[in-house]
């Protein structure tokens, strides 16, 4: 029997995102196959090996939970003694190649990309860059990093050299989930969003806000014979698909296919291979899209390499409408892995 380790948690801002997802895939791994052991990182950056309820890890209790749960001494051992890593974590240190790094050096296979592309993916910057060289659309943005003086003269005459208007979106570089994003509608406004977004990472992006979009995402599965889903449309209940929008707001909906024209969904699948390997992706990745209804262009927006299992979320959903049912998207992921 296989043994498959999962991890979950972390001292990511996706902490509890992670457990919600680890929840589910808890749930619907066939124990028939599988020898699964869990393992939660609580925010402090402590490992455990926990064997309570699955129940008790989704609802991210599984920390108070001190009989079921046993502090690691050996980390690299205990990584060692299982044939699968399944890191379902999010964010900064397991979606960012922080882990998978780890990962690497001990020669272990895991369920995920690889260090490099999770890196490169991460890094909303670098990823524009390696996209635009594609002939894909991205959105217009201009950067700032810790270090910019953030004098509102300098950034008002970048945002105008780029033809930028407001209302603009302000987002962290390496942050998931829309942590720190806010939308500005006026130059008041953006010194103090960019300060916020500089909470969550050392570079921000102040990006044009695409007034009549749709939001439409996209599944990627495998390493070289690449399963594209059906792209689905997100409905955010929020003015636009921020943290609250994404998990508060039970008015936020999805509508799998997309309402969108033939040709746009041929081109969401076509771009979102050439992203996955442009992005030297491998494994798992959901790729995110803007199209805008005013010059009906698509837009690349970002790259999530280990996109949530939650109950809303639109990786599994997606590939479940083209037949994948859950279950087996975990067995293909843990196959991937041992490939």
């Amino acid at each position: 029997m296989i043994k498959v380790l999962v991890v979950f948690g972390s001292i990511s801002s996706e902490h509890e995102i992670s457990c919600i997802s680890a929840g589910n895939i808890l749930e619907n791994i066939d124990m028939n196959k599988y020898s699964v052991t869990k393992l939660g990182i609580d925010k402090q950056g402590e490992w455990f090996i926990y064997n309570g309820l699955n129940t008790t890890v989704k609802e991210n209790k599984w920390i108070q939970d001190n009989s079921n749960k046993e502090k690691i001494i050996d980390i690299f051992g205990e990584l060692k003694k299982h044939d699968v890593i399944f890191p379902i974590m999010h964010g900064k240190f397991g979606e960012d190649g922080s882990i998978q790094g780890l990962f690497e050096l001990l020669k272990l296979k895991y369920v995920g990309c690889d260090m490099e592309g999770s890196a490169i993916a991460m890094d909303k910057i670098l990823s524009k860059q390696l996209v635009s060289t594609t002939g894909i659309n991205i959105v217009d943005y201009i950067y700032l990093d810790k270090y910019s003086k953030l004098d509102l003269n300098d950034i008002l005459n970048d945002l105008n050299t780029n033809g930028i208007k407001f209302p603009v979106i302000v987002k962290p570089n390496k942050e998931g989930s829309s942590y720190g994003v806010t939308k500005v509608n006026n130059k008041d406004e953006l010194v103090s969003a960019i300060k916020f977004a500089l909470e969550f990472d050392e570079k921000v992006l102040v990006e044009k806000y695409i007034k009549k979009r749709r939001e439409i995402e996209c599944s990627v599965l495998g390493n070289n014979d690449l399963t594209i889903s059906t792209p689905g449309e997100i409905i955010s209940a929020n003015e636009f698909y921020d943290f609250d929008g994404k998990y508060n707001n039970a008015k936020s909906t999805s509508k799998i296919p997309a309402d969108i024209s033939i040709e746009d969904i041929y081109s969401i699948k076509e771009y979102s291979e050439k992203i996955f390997k442009v992005l030297n992706l491998k494994s798992i990745s959901r790729v995110d899209f803007f199209i805008d209804e005013e010059d009906n262009k698509i837009y690349f927006n970002e790259v999530n390499t280990m996109p949530g299992f939650t109950s809303i979320s639109m990786y599994p959903k997606m590939l479940e409408h083209d037949g994948i049912k859950y279950s087996e998207i975990i067995d293909k992921l843990i196959e991937l892995a041992l490939e």
